[in-house]
């Protein structure tokens, strides 16, 4: 008696639905166009490129979503699009929609055996897909649901060919570990593309559409069951368990690890965008291990240690490596303002000099009144030159500089050079780090400053700032070799360099014929640490000459 009451009750149900569809077939929405929704579901993700066109890194701007571009169907293999119409809708191409022999056929089904077999084809799938009102939930579609389910599917149909519904559905269809499309499912359960998928790899992903968390074995099954109603011998099935158990329990992976992180969220702002930067992947590379051995020695007694390293071309100004490290805890170096004195001290010397304010001897010569007052100066009688004093950022005779220069004058250079000064009683220089390298850069390249850029194809007109003679002054004293630390730093030439150090920040800039290098590193635990500055005789050694 019970049976036949459901039997009854569903079979009215569905002359219901039917009935229902055709009579308001005529007001069916039309659905939106195949162009939109194509362009209107780019990749999840934005890439950053080298300037060869080498990837760099990737960030995921949509974090509710992950997709890759989106592909044609004619670049999805064969096997895949056999394999999701075996599995999902075998009458796909000789339906308007709906395949009314399906639903009766599951409805009987479902009663009879109690099972939960769906009777939805590829179009009534991805209009679901398409509108969130549509989409099944837990415990399955109401009735209304699935009637207005039924009218959307019809409605795909006429305003959308059968390759734009399957190309639709291929590149909107979940799969595992949030995964969406077949383009992420290749690429981060296999590495490959959706054009190489084979059998055994499509068959997979066509089990897991139809169960997307589903445990290994049960993907398993399914697969090799759709790999026989494909036709392929039972070898097939040896692979696909082969390829679940080596794929299916790890997290799939779309992309490389990345070496530019913070170049990449300065840049990149659009999902699916792919940008062609002016980094030079050795070099970044090279910055990245820099500033991660920097950062990263003495963690025990120095937990909370930050640091960048950036690298510009001498001549364009183009930023070749834009490298950092910092803990959650702390803001990253590229985004605060800086305060430094002894990299400051080129750019006064060579004001200084550039205005008459001071010649090469003054620091030597000045009278003794003219420092009297500065706090450890040196005696007049142990005067100092200035190669030496530059060299060795010798804060008395930069002090004693910085009183005699015109103030208001001073002010204006820093500003042509996006610095200002840090307060009115130290010659102290205040700036982003992006702004000292490229006033660093403009001393490396004979007074003339480029505007620092990521875009290889960014044209800004030179700018003189000072003479070549006075950079060229500037220079030669930076090249002298000195003893840091208990070790001589030989400063092959060409190579210019400065360094400045405490116990809670190290910043070290220099520059050869070819590049600028700026290194940041500080500490918010400020203990004693071993000098960073013998460290980057190594890496300045390995740029020297070799760029």
């Amino acid at each position: 008696m019970n049976q036949r009451f459901f039997l009854r009750w569903f079979f009215l149900r569905w002359i219901f639905l039917i009935a229902a569809f055709w009579y308001t077939a005529a007001y069916a929405a039309t659905p939106p166009d195949f162009d939109v929704i194509r362009t209107g579901h780019p990749s999840s993700w934005a890439v950053l490129r080298d300037h060869d066109n080498r990837f760099l890194q990737a960030i995921r701007l949509l974090p509710d979503q992950n997709r890759l571009a989106w592909v044609p169907l004619a670049q999805l293999s064969l096997a895949m699009q056999k394999a999701v119409l075996i599995s999902e809708d075998h009458r796909f191409y000789a339906h308007h929609g709906v395949d009314w022999q399906a639903v009766l056929g599951a409805t009987w089904e479902n009663l009879r055996y109690s099972t939960h077999r769906g009777a939805s084809t590829l179009s009534m799938q991805l209009v679901g897909l398409l509108d969130p009102d549509l989409r099944r939930h837990q415990g399955g579609r109401t009735l209304d649901q699935k009637w207005r389910q039924i009218h959307a599917a019809s409605a795909l149909e006429k305003h959308w060919n059968k390759a734009q519904i399957l190309e639709a559905y291929l590149n909107l269809a979940p799969l595992r570990a949030g995964l969406t499309g077949i383009h992420a499912a290749a690429q981060g359960l296999f590495a490959t593309s959706p054009d190489q998928l084979d059998t055994a790899q499509s068959a997979i992903l066509a089990a897991l559409l139809r169960g997307p968390n589903a445990k290994p074995d049960t993907v398993i099954w399914r697969a090799c069951h759709l790999a026989q109603r494909m036709g392929e011998p039972s070898a097939t099935c040896h692979r696909i368990r082969i390829l679940v158990t080596q794929h299916l329990s790890t997290p799939p992976t779309l992309f490389p690890a990345g070496i530019a992180n913070d170049a990449a969220h300065a840049l990149l702002h659009q999902p699916g965008e792919t940008l062609t930067s002016s980094l030079d992947i050795r070099l970044q590379q090279t910055a990245h291990r820099m500033v991660y051995q920097m950062t990263h020695r003495n963690t025990t007694s120095l937990p909370n240690q930050s640091g960048a390293v950036i690298i510009l071309d001498n001549a364009s100004g183009k930023i070749l490596a834009y490298a950092s490290q910092y803990p959650s805890t702390m803001p990253s170096p590229f985004e605060q303002p800086i305060t430094v004195t002894a990299l400051a001290q080129p750019l006064l010397y060579a004001f200084a000099l550039n205005t008459g304010t001071s010649t090469a001897d003054a620091v030597e010569n000045d009278a003794p009144l003219a420092f009297i007052s500065a706090p450890l100066a040196p005696a007049p009688d142990n005067p100092i030159d200035f190669d030496t004093a530059l060299a060795n950022a010798q804060y008395p005779a930069a002090w004693r500089i910085w009183q005699q220069i015109d103030q208001t004058g001073w002010k204006n250079f820093l500003q042509s050079l996006n610095l200002q000064t840090s307060n009115t009683s130290t010659p102290a220089v205040t700036g982003n780090l992006i702004n000292l390298a490229n006033a660093w850069q403009m001393l490396a390249n004979h007074g003339t400053r480029q505007t620092a850029s990521f875009y290889p194809d960014d044209t800004h007109q030179s700018q003189p700032i000072l003479p070549p003679d006075i950079t060229n002054r500037v220079t030669s004293a930076l090249a002298q070799p000195r003893m840091i630390a208990g070790v001589w730093i030989n400063s092959r030439a060409p190579m210019a360099w400065l360094a400045e150090q405490d116990i809670c920040r190290t910043e070290i800039a220099g520059y050869t014929n070819q590049i600028t290098l700026l290194f940041f590193r500080q500490s918010t635990t400020c203990i004693y640490a071993r000098s960073h500055i013998t460290d980057m005789r190594a890496w300045f050694h390995y740029f020297d000459g070799g760029n």
